[in-house]
This record gives C-alpha cells, sequence and structure tokens, in this order.
C-alpha cells in the first residue's frame, strides 16, 4: 500500500530536521503550547502517533498540535541548513493533509472515505459523488458536442468559487467519455499544453502533435480541459507567450475531419471575459459557446450535501441539512452568495470527521464551528501566508468590502468595482496580490467587473476581520459616509461637505487616505476648495457690512420666512425618515417600531398620523433583551417563581439572569462545567434544583441555593449527547432523552444519590424532547423517527402503538394543565395538537398548524391553558388562542427580532412575559400586551356600557364574555358562559348591570350582573322564527330584537325576569332587518334592512312606536348604524362612512367619508358624539373627528396591521378606550391617550433604542435623544 502524501512529507520535514527523538518532540511541544497560550491539549500516546502519521496514517483534524509540531521541525531544518530539501512553510503541510484527507488516505480510527472535496475540486474519479448540477452538465455537454463538430472553444464563466473547475472536471469529462488532458497556464502556457501532449508544438504544428498523442492513446476523440484560464493574464506576463497559445487554440480548434475529434473547454472567472474579448477565439467561445455558471438553487444545494453522503452509506442527523442550507444561503432565499460553495464543501469535509458511525451529526457540526469556522481557518491561513505588506494591503481591501453597520443594523457586504479597490499606484502591486490570494481561498468572489466577500458569515465568523471592524467602527462609519456622499453628489456646490462635517471627515480620514476611492479623495479636496472660497467670501462680506445695514434691515423679514420654509422642510424630511425606519420594521422588529415611532411623536406631537399609529403599538408584543451569553441559545427555563432565567448555551455554559423584576433584569453567574455544548436546562417544581444536559453525555445536577448554585452530581450512562431532561410533577423523577436513542427515568429523590430506574427503548432514531403528563404517570417522547411515545412510566413499559401525523422530527412536546392536550412540534414546519385523554388510544385534534417557514423547536402551553407558543428556525415566535382546541388561532403580532433561528421559548409564571433564545444568543423578554384579550373562537362582537366600566363580548362559537374595563390598560374578565347556540348579537345597559344576548336558535338570554358574575334571569322565545340581532336601552329597561320575519319586536324588561312584548312591527315593506340601533337617550330607534332602507321611529310607547324619518340610504345593505347624542345618524355601507340628519320625513345626508379601502363593517360615538370608530374588512379600524356634521374627518391613519379578515370596532362612552373585535378570535383595548402609548414602550423596553442602534439604521445624520428615562418613563 503507498505511503499517504501527507505522511511522506511529514517524515521527509522530520528526515530535515535531524530525526530528533519523538519524545523530545513531544515535550518540546508541551512547552511551545504552554508559552504561546494554546489552549490545546497534549493527548496521551502521542509519540506513538507522530510514529503513525510519519508512515501511514492521515490525522482525522489538523489542529493546533500539528501545527506547531511542522513549526518545531522546520526551525530544527533551518538550524541544520536543510531548508532547501523540504516545503518551507507550515501552510504546505496543512494543504498536504488536506489534499491526503480528502483523497481518501487511511485516517485514523476509520478506513472510511470522505464523500465531501472540502476546498479542492471535483475530478472525473469523484463523479460517482458530484451532485447538484444535473442542468448545467447537460448544457456544457449540448454546447461541447456542437463544439467539436463545427468548431470552437467551450467557455465555462462564474464568480471565483462557483464551482467551474468542478463541473468541468467531474462533469463534462466524464459526460463526454474521452481521454483528457488537463491544465493550468501558469507563467507558460504553451509549456504547460506541451508537458500534456508530450512533444514541443507551435500553431503550425499543433494539430500534427494532437494527431500523434491520440494515436499513441488509441482514441479519436479528445478533450482538453484549461482550467483557471485566467491565469493567462494574472500569471503569465509574456504577451508574446500568451498570443501564441491562443493562437494554437484557434488553429487546434479549426473544425477538421482528419484529425481527433477535439472539445477544449476552459474555466474562466467572470472578471477576465473582457480580456478574452480582444482575442477572436475567445470572442467567438464567449458568443457561440459560453455557459454562465451561478449558484445552486436550495433543491440542488440539498442533493449536493445529501447525495455524496448516501454515496458512501453515510446519513445526515435530521435538521442538519437545513441548518446547512439556510447557514448558507439565509432564512427564505433560495440561493447562495456567489462563491460561497467551497466553504460548505469544506464545512462538509470537517463535519465528516467528527461524523458518528455513519452519521454526520449536528454535534459535528457545531464543533467545527459550521461555515463559519470554515470560513474562519481559511481566511486565518490565507492571511499567514501573506507577506506584511500584503497583509496591510489584504486589511485595506477587505475593510471596503464591508457596509459597516451599527446597532439594530448589523454589518453587511459591500459589492465594490474591481477598479475603484486597486487604484493605488503605489501599493498597487501588493493590492493585486492580496486580490488575487483572498479570491484563490474562495474568500472573495470576483466577477466581470465587481468584488464581493464571498459570504456575509466572514464578518461575524473570521475574529481578525471582525476585530479590525470593532477597532476603528467610528471611522469606517464616517468613510463610509464620506463614500456614499460622494457617490452621490451632484455637483451642487451646497452639497459639499463644510463647517464641522468637514472637520470630523478630514479627522476620520487623517490617517487613512490610501483607503479612499478616487471619487472620495476628489469630493474632499472640492469640499476643502469650497470652503476656503466660503471663508474668503465671508471676509468680503464682513468688509460690506456696514454700508448693507439698511438693505439687510429691509430684507430680514422675507429671509425670515423663507428659513422658517427650510426649516421646516428639512424637519418633515427628518421625520419622514424616522417613520419610513418604523414602517420597515413593524413586522420585522415591532420593538424598534414603537420606540421610533415615539421618537417621529416627540418631533411632531401634533401629528395625528403619528398619534395614531403611536395608539396602535399598544398592543404590539415588546421586548427587552438580555445580553451575557455566548453562542447559540439552545433552551430556556424560568424558575416556578419566576425569579430567574436560565439559558442553555453553545458555549458549554448555563446562563443566568434575575428577572425578579422582568423591567430591570440583572445577569448572574453562569454555571461552569459541562464539557461541550449545553442543550436543555429544567426546573424542579419546586424550583431549589436545575439539571442541564450537554453534548458532553451528561447531565448535572445543580442545587440552587440563594446567589450560590451548587453542582450536587452528576448523571452518566447515555452514550451520545443528551438533548433533554423533565423532572416529573412530584420532583422526586427525572427523565433524560439522548441522541443514542434511549430515554433514561432517574431517582432523584435524594438529589445527591441519584439512582438510575430504568431505561426505555425501541425509538428507531435519536430522541430529541419529552413532556411529563401532570399526573406524573406518562411520559411523551419524540425524535428523529418522527413518531410520539407515551410510556406508563410506573411500569416501564410503552403504552399502544406511537403516535404519527407530523412528517419530519419531532423536537418539541408540552403537555396541557388539565392533562387532556398534547402539543407537538415538527420540523416540518408545523404543531399538532392531540386528545390524550385516553392514553391509550390518543388522537390528532384538528389539522397541523403554525404558519412557520421553519423546524419548530419549541411549542409550550401558558401556564392558564389557554394560549400556546410557537418557536421557530424561521425567526420567528408566535402565540395562539386555545379557545377551540381544533382551530387555534394566532393571537397578535408575530416575536419577531432576532438576528437568526429560534431555538426556544418559555412564558413567565404570571403569563405576561414570553422568553425567547436565539442563535444570536440574546434573550428577548417580551412583553405581551395585557390589552389583547382571549377565549373567543370565533367571530367576536364587542359591546361598551355608557359608564365606561364594563363590556361584554360575544362570539360565534357560542361563548358570551364579560370584561371589567375601568383600567383600559389591564381589562380583566369577570365571567364567561358558554351559550347553547351561535352568539349573533349581545348588548348590555349603560350601568353594565344588564346584558342581552341573541342566539341563532331564537333564544334571546336576559342576564344581569352579580357579584361579578352573569346570572340568568330570563331565555326569551321568538314567537317567529329566529332572532338575528338585539339591542337593549341605555336604562336597561326594554330591548329590541329583529326576527327573520322582516320583523322588529319590544319587550319590557322593567321585571327581567318576566320580560313582556309589548309590539311587533315591520318597519318598511317586505325585507329583513339587518340592523338596530338605540339613542343615547333611549327614545329613538334605527331600524335598517335588507333593501338600504334606514326607518327612524321615537319611542316614548313602547306599545306604540312612532316613524320620525326614513329613505334608502344605499344601494346595497347597511352593515352598522349608530346614533350620536345630538342627533346625528351614521351608517356604513360598502366602503362608505355616511352622516345623515332628520329633515321633515326624510333622512339627508350631510357628510361621507372614504377612507376604507373595503367594506366597513361597524360605527359608533364616543359620548359628545365628537369622534367616531369605523372597523371592517382589511383589518382597518379609523378614528374620525364629527364635531363638524358637515365634515367627516379621518385622525390619522389605520389603528391595526393590515392584514385579512374583518374588525368590528366599538368606542368608550368618555372616548378614551377603543375596543376592536373581528374574525380573529380576540378583542383589543387600545387607549386613545399617546401619553400612556409612551409610558407603555418606555416601562417595557426602555433601553431598546440606543445611539447605536439610531445610527446603524441610517439615521445617524439626525440628532439622537435618549426617549426614555432610566426609570422606564418617556423623557
Amino acid at each position: 500500500m503507498p505511503i499517504p502524501q501527507f505522511s511522506a512529507d511529514l517524515e521527509r520535514l522530520y528526515e530535515a530536521a535531524g530525526s530528533p527523538p519523538v519524545a523530545s518532540l513531544v515535550k518540546r511541544l508541551r512547552e511551545r503550547l504552554k508559552l504561546t497560550g494554546s489552549t490545546e491539549k497534549v493527548p496521551s500516546g502521542l509519540a506513538a502517533r507522530i510514529a503513525e502519521w510519519k508512515t501511514a496514517t492521515t490525522p482525522r483534524k489538523y489542529t493546533a498540535i500539528h501545527q506547531h509540531l511542522i513549526q518545531i521541525l522546520l526551525s530544527d531544518a533551518r538550524e541544520l541548513g536543510n531548508e532547501g530539501t523540504v516545503a518551507v512553510r507550515e501552510s504546505d503541510y496543512r494543504r498536504s493533509w488536506e489534499r491526503t484527507f480528502h483523497e481518501g488516505a487511511t485516517v485514523e480510527g476509520t478506513v472510511d472515505r470522505c464523500p465531501y472535496r472540502g476546498l479542492q475540486s471535483y475530478t472525473p474519479e469523484d463523479v460517482s459523488l458530484f451532485f447538484g448540477r444535473k442542468g448545467p452538465v447537460e448544457e456544457l455537454v449540448t454546447k461541447a458536442r456542437h463544439a467539436a463538430v463545427h468548431g470552437g472553444v467551450v467557455m465555462v464563466v462564474g464568480a471565483s468559487g462557483a464551482g467551474k473547475s468542478s463541473l468541468l472536471g467531474a462533469g463534462l469529462v466524464p459526460a463526454l467519455g474521452h481521454p483528457w488532458l488537463h491544465l493550468t497556464p501558469g507563467t507558460d502556457p504553451v509549456k504547460s499544453l506541451q508537458i500534456q501532449l508530450g512533444s514541443p508544438l507551435t500553431a503550425l504544428t499543433a494539430k500534427q502533435v494532437l494527431q500523434t498523442w491520440a494515436a499513441d492513446h488509441r482514441t479519436d476523440a479528445v478533450t482538453i480541459v484549461i482550467d483557471q484560464a485566467e491565469e493567462l493574464f494574472t500569471i503569465c506576463t509574456d504577451k508574446d507567450g500568451r498570443d501564441e497559445f491562443m493562437e494554437i487554440l484557434s488553429t487546434l480548434k479549426t473544425a477538421d475531419r482528419d484529425g481527433p475529434q477535439l472539445v477544449v473547454a476552459m474555466g474562466i472567472r467572470a472578471d477576465f471575459v473582457g480580456a478574452f474579448l480582444d482575442y477572436p477565439t475567445g470572442e467567438a467561445a464567449l458568443r457561440d459557446h459560453a455557459l454562465m455558471l451561478g449558484p445552486m438553487r436550495r433543491a440542488d444545494l440539498s442533493e449536493a450535501i445529501t447525495a455524496p453522503a448516501r454515496q458512501v452509506g453515510l446519513r445526515l442527523e435530521s435538521g442538519l441539512e437545513e441548518l446547512m442550507v439556510n447557514e448558507l444561503c439565509g432564512p427564505g432565499n433560495d440561493s447562495y452568495d456567489a462563491g460561497a460553495l467551497p466553504m460548505l464543501s469544506y464545512a462538509l469535509a470537517e463535519t465528516w470527521g467528527e461524523r458518528e458511525g455513519t452519521k454526520l451529526t449536528l454535534a459535528g457540526y457545531h464543533r467545527i464551528g459550521g461555515v463559519p469556522g470554515a470560513l474562519a481557518a481559511t481566511a486565518e491561513r490565507t492571511w499567514a501566508d501573506l507577506n506584511e505588506p500584503q497583509q496591510e494591503a489584504a486589511r485595506r481591501l477587505l475593510l471596503r468590502l464591508v457596509n459597516v453597520g451599527n446597532g439594530r443594523v448589523r454589518d453587511t457586504r459591500r459589492i465594490r468595482e474591481r477598479a475603484e479597490l486597486v487604484d493605488q499606484d503605489v501599493k498597487r502591486d501588493d493590492e493585486q496580490s492580496a486580490l488575487d490570494a483572498l479570491a484563490d481561498a474562495r474568500l472573495i468572489s470576483i466577477d466581470a467587473s465587481t468584488v464581493a466577500l464571498t459570504h456575509e458569515i466572514l464578518l461575524t465568523g473570521w475574529p481578525r476581520l471582525r476585530q479590525w471592524i470593532e477597532d476603528d467602527r467610528t471611522g469606517l462609519l464616517a468613510r463610509q459616509r464620506l463614500e456614499r456622499d460622494a457617490a452621490e453628489w451632484a455637483g451642487h456646490a451646497d452639497e459639499l461637505y463644510s463647517g464641522e462635517r468637514l472637520e470630523a471627515a478630514e479627522h476620520s480620514t487623517a490617517a487613512h487616505t490610501d483607503e479612499l476611492s478616487g471619487q472620495a479623495k476628489e469630493f474632499l479636496e472640492l469640499s476643502r476648495r469650497h470652503q476656503r472660497r466660503k471663508r474668503w467670501r465671508q471676509l468680503a462680506l464682513r468688509a460690506a457690512a456696514v454700508a448693507a445695514v439698511v438693505a439687510i434691515v429691509v430684507a430680514a423679514f422675507s429671509y425670515r420666512v423663507q428659513a422658517n420654509n427650510a426649516d421646516t422642510a428639512r424637519a418633515n424630511a427628518e421625520l419622514g425618515q424616522i417613520l419610513a425606519a418604523a414602517d420597515r420594521y413593524q413586522l420585522s422588529d415591532p420593538t424598534l417600531s414603537a420606540h421610533l415611532l415615539l421618537a417621529a411623536h416627540k418631533r411632531d406631537p401634533d401629528s395625528e398620523s403619528i398619534y395614531t399609529r403611536l395608539l396602535a403599538t399598544q398592543n404590539a408584543p415588546l421586548a427587552s433583551e438580555l445580553h451575557g451569553a455566548k453562542g447559540e441559545l439552545y433552551s430556556i427555563a424560568i424558575s416556578p417563581d419566576g425569579r430567574t432565567l436560565s439559558a442553555a448555551s453553545k458555549s458549554s455554559s448555563v446562563h443566568m439572569w434575575d428577572i425578579s423584576d422582568p423591567l430591570q433584569p440583572r445577569e448572574l453567574p453562569p454555571l461552569l462545567g459541562h464539557q461541550s455544548f449545553v442543550t436543555s436546562v429544567a426546573y424542579s417544581p419546586d424550583g431549589r434544583l436545575l439539571a442541564t444536559t450537554s453534548d458532553d453525555k451528561t447531565t448535572r445536577l445543580w442545587h440552587l441555593r440563594s446567589g450560590d448554585p451548587k453542582l450536587l452530581t452528576i448523571l452518566r450512562g447515555h452514550e451520545k449527547t443528551v438533548f433533554y431532561s423533565g423532572f416529573a410533577p412530584d420532583g422526586k423523577t427525572l427523565a433524560t432523552v439522548s441522541y443514542d436513542s434511549t430515554v433514561r427515568i432517574w431517582d432523584i429523590s435524594t438529589p445527591s444519590r441519584v439512582q438510575e430506574r430504568g431505561v426505555l427503548t425501541g425509538s428507531e432514531g435519536p430522541v430529541r424532547t419529552l413532556a411529563w403528563s401532570p399526573d406524573g404517570r406518562t411520559l411523551a417522547t419524540g425524535g428523529d423517527d418522527m413518531k410520539i411515545r407515551l410510556w406508563d412510566v410506573p411500569n416501564l413499559q410503552e403504552l399502544g402503538p406511537p403516535l404519527t401525523r407530523q412528517t419530519n422530527t419531532i423536537h418539541a412536546l408540552a403537555w396541557s394543565k388539565d392533562g387532556k392536550n398534547l402539543l407537538s412540534g415538527s420540523d416540518d414546519t408545523t404543531a399538532q395538537m392531540w386528545d390524550v385523554t385516553d392514553r391509550g388510544a390518543p388522537k390528532p385534534v384538528g389539522l397541523p398548524f403554525g404558519g412557520h417557514t421553519g423546524a419548530l423547536w419549541s411549542v409550550t402551553f401558558s401556564p392558564d391553558g389557554t394560549k400556546a407558543s410557537t418557536a421557530s428556525v424561521d425567526g420567528t415566535a408566535k402565540t395562539w388562542s386555545l379557545a377551540d382546541p381544533s382551530r387555534p388561532t394566532q393571537v397578535g403580532e408575530t416575536l419577531d427580532g432576532a438576528s437568526g433561528q429560534l431555538f426556544a421559548a418559555a412564558w413567565t409564571p404570571d403569563g405576561q412575559y414570553l422568553a425567547t433564545g436565539a442563535v444570536d444568543g440574546v434573550v428577548r423578554l417580551w412583553s405581551l400586551p395585557a390589552t389583547t384579550l382571549t377565549g373567543h373562537g370565533g367571530l367576536t362582537i364587542p359591546a361598551v356600557s355608557g359608564d365606561n366600566r364594563m363590556m361584554i363580548s360575544g362570539s360565534y362559537d357560542g361563548v358570551v364574555q364579560m370584561w371589567d374595563i375601568s383600567d383600559p390598560t389591564k381589562p380583566k374578565e369577570l365571567d364567561r358562559v358558554v351559550e347553547s347556540a351561535k352568539v349573533l348579537s349581545t348588548t348590555m345597559s349603560a350601568d353594565g348591570t344588564r346584558t342581552v344576548t341573541a342566539l341563532d336558535n331564537g333564544d334571546v338570554v336576559v342576564r344581569e350582573l352579580e357579584d361579578s358574575r352573569l346570572v340568568t334571569r330570563a331565555k326569551l322565545n321568538a314567537p317567529t322564527q329566529f332572532v338575528a340581532g338585539v339591542v337593549i336601552s341605555p336604562d336597561g329597561r326594554w330591548l329590541a330584537a329583529t326576527s327573520t320575519d322582516h320583523s322588529v319586536a319590544l319587550w319590557d324588561l322593567s321585571d327581567p325576569a318576566r320580560p313582556a312584548q309589548k309590539v311587533s312591527f315591520e318597519p318598511s315593506g317586505n325585507y329583513w332587518v339587518t340592523q338596530l340601533v338605540i339613542s343615547p337617550d333611549g327614545h329613538q330607534l334605527a331600524v335598517a334592512q335588507a333593501n338600504g332602507e334606514v326607518t327612524l321611529w321615537k319611542i316614548d310607547d313602547l306599545v306604540s312606536p312612532t316613524l320620525v324619518a326614513g329613505g334608502t340610504l344605499s344601494q346595497t345593505s347597511v352593515n352598522s348604524l349608530a346614533i350620536s347624542n345630538t342627533g346625528e345618524l351614521a351608517t356604513a355601507d360598502d366602503n362608505n362612512v355616511r352622516l345623515w340628519k332628520v329633515d321633515g320625513d326624510d333622512l339627508k345626508q350631510t357628510a361621507i367619508a372614504t377612507g376604507h379601502a373595503r367594506t366597513v363593517r361597524s360605527v359608533y360615538f364616543d359620548g359628545d358624539g365628537k369622534r367616531m370608530i369605523s372597523g371592517g374588512d382589511g383589518q382597518e379600524v379609523l378614528l374620525w373627528d364629527t364635531s363638524n356634521p358637515t365634515e367627516l374627518k379621518q385622525i390619522g391613519t389605520n389603528l391595526t396591521v393590515p392584514g385579512p379578515g374583518h374588525r368590528i370596532a366599538g368606542l368608550t362612552n368618555n372616548g378614551n378606550t377603543i375596543i376592536v373585535g373581528g374574525d380573529n378570535g380576540f378583542l383589543q383595548a387600545t387607549t386613545t391617550d399617546a401619553d400612556s402609548a409612551a409610558r407603555r414602550i418606555c416601562t417595557y423596553s426602555r433601553d431598546y433604542l440606543t445611539p447605536e442602534r439610531w445610527s446603524g439604521l441610517g439615521l445617524d445624520s439626525l440628532p439622537y435623544s435618549r426617549l426614555c428615562t432610566p426609570e422606564g418613563e418617556p423623557s
């Protein structure tokens, strides 16, 4: 068996170093590691392993051990004068290891072949592992066959790192099946071709040489692959040699029936296309036979990840493929950045080195750092290989490829023109060398005219680059702004820099002029000249000042007006910038959007548009951020007393915060001890113990003594990663689940002496999650086999067949408080509710739900069991009303704002907050609006008492709820009644003590409020058909009800236990009555019918109502009616709101409002008739000024987030509270007090809008001022 290349290279170096005793090498290695501060540990048996590396085996990984070993041997070789006999750079040996490793050499501990090529290109020998490029291969083969017959060269054009070499080597060559030659041009391209053909040649002899080669190899078809053809212009400096080479290609590719069929294929970096156009052969190839190679799409990328593994008998752990694709492409994107593909291949190869048996694991991927880790390793090696001037040039180039952000806006890639980057004559050679080295290492991508970082992961994943940015962030921001202003300058002198701005720009560029583009330098110089001219003009003006006094006085007023206009325009423009940013982040970061609206309100407190938008934030979730953790947060738990939050981190530690005051959380010391990343945290029911699980195969139990947590014991037994743990409700039993496919049950009644009770087996793959039933007798588990298993814990056996419905890994489970339901979350992006009342025969409840676009890693029930939460790797969390468990409905806005994937969520015990943990290492403590009221499962219709204290709501799901809204910022449910049929309408007296509800079975139910409970007094049965709607008089003494027989019935409620019908009448014609409303004084009744006719009746006597006026007010049905205390009638029809007044026997329109874009469903006046609220489809809720009955003036904008569904809005009598219901199953209360909205923002997220975030939003040119005091009040 041949010796692996790395072993041969190491053996030669060892001999050049004088063959030192291996034991002495190990000793020197220990000293060197200690001296350099390396954390790498020298493994036992290293001397024997070094001997093996020199002769037979290749290390699984190339670590600091190997790096320092090579450097010691190189130092010895130099001292002995033998450096000329071996490679002299440590990086050469690293590359030798990479080549050997990926070529399938015998690796320590395994004989498997790696199915990925890392940073190496795929060759014809790798065709069985080459996937994801089916389309481009087929297209390229077609072009090649056409060129072979008709003459010409085939070109594959793409960015550096696009996969050109692999497409040619493992795609085209095997598909054609010809003998082939491979060359890169190098410094002498003609000589490179001669070496491959085995004979000197010129343009005149080229065909004969090719024929001879073909004859020698007994073939009538040949493929020549010219890889990295841009070397003709980067490495080959001899123009004559380049011209001769292109002439030879032209001769060879002239169609010739006598010679062998020839395909010449070239791989070309896109930025060199223009250079090839100077040659007829190149121009023809680009015109006729060029393939532009772009990034793979997600489906192809998935195939390129999974198919090679299958070819060699490997499997990928569930979620690994998705994680890799998301890291490369970003959530929601269909492809990756040009040039990023080699980084993925490298990460895959490294992950293979960390495999467990025949599986590539998430744990292994995390250990190698994923794609970011691969990039960082490559970047650091490339940097080390540059000399000092080139390193400085590389630093300048890389920083100019970054858009530096601040605060909320992160750093991003910046695409630059190549000519703009390399435009400094003095250091041009160094810059070009650095550019080429970075491109060769796939760290930057170069196309026809532009340069960009290969992937934005580099900005956070390469510590050196990250440190460069942090060290000069302020200066970089200033120079970035200068570059942008220079590029946007339109030639107007007043746009040049002057005064303090010019001084700041000069200060930030003083030591960095070589980093500025020519355009920026010119702009700065023009600004300096303009400043000098301004100073000269100022001196001249001073000289003329005395003579101009009278003229100045005369012109002062005009100037002041112009200045005021200019100031106003500037202020409006600045305000527009802030509002645009608020709109941009309304859905993706509601907390930031709320703060920006508060900033806008502070600048313009009289703006009605800003006012209503600020009011709408009262129903938005607001987040405060808990910092301190490092790396992804995989699990979150909150102690039963709600005082402490713990988070499991990728950094091998458990991070903790004191949240006893959620408004001012305080970081606590972390728990240390795990040897790898922590996977979960769980509190015991009494809060005295904390269980933590880890990739290190252990579970640790901690005693949480006040201020001094103590490790009690370490639970060992699992053979692989322990994913999750959970305490039984009695606190005496702990369950753990693992990648080893087992569930272990532990007796922790004596936490310091834990005993294993048993092992539950039967799962067909890794077990990821668990949940205990409230009675502690049943355990639910789920994992990679996509099945949920229920276990009888006392008897340690499985209960019935597994639950199967979801189509990917089960990553999360939660049991309802009453034990009747189980909720599961899956990597298939859905959550599923299960009825587990019968533990032996569980069944799904409703359909899977979720609305997420990524895997669900967390599902939880709220403490009161009325809601649930889901958290997904798509970066969002949602809360759901469980009023109807078969049809969960989302409550409020999606919780967004995380920088990447969400892995965990947990409720505080009071249900007021939901904490989420994300890939960015930040815990977000979301204050869920107390003004969002749940409990209904269908169309919800609210009604408010005249004294502003009470509200009743009814829903199509048959639920009636009574609410105390005396404090509209904290509504409280007083009582709930489940009716026997669908609720069509509900109403209440002005004092809130009497309610009436109409059901679709014809019943009308009269109730009174006693001791905060709804007490039924009577149930009326309509004499004809069924009731469609009902209203009660303000004094509660009578009601009006409609019926499907087109009549209206009036009932006397003087004795609520014995209501008496006084009259039933048909308002006008044979049309169904659609709407009723009673005037605030209780003496008038307005009736709307399906034909658009509305009649107004005087009700002084219930027995004989009197017609006051009427008319056809709409060409369609009237959807809602309202009467103000001044007698105006409001109607809603289609998308219009109209006001009417009595004019004799008629109703005369006095005003119309057309602010709604879609159908209006409700109108409602406040107590003094000066304001009106309307709600409709598209989730529109609009506020109106009705102080002038002849003009309806809209106040501001929509009070809710636009979307599907319709809204029914009400307004309290005092005008202070807006109540919104609708078809989403919940209610929202909103005060009309802007100060209250501002206080809520500052109370729950006081420190969110920092100066850094403000600047990072692109608002750095606007002055920042603190919005909230440290005490949480608006400043």
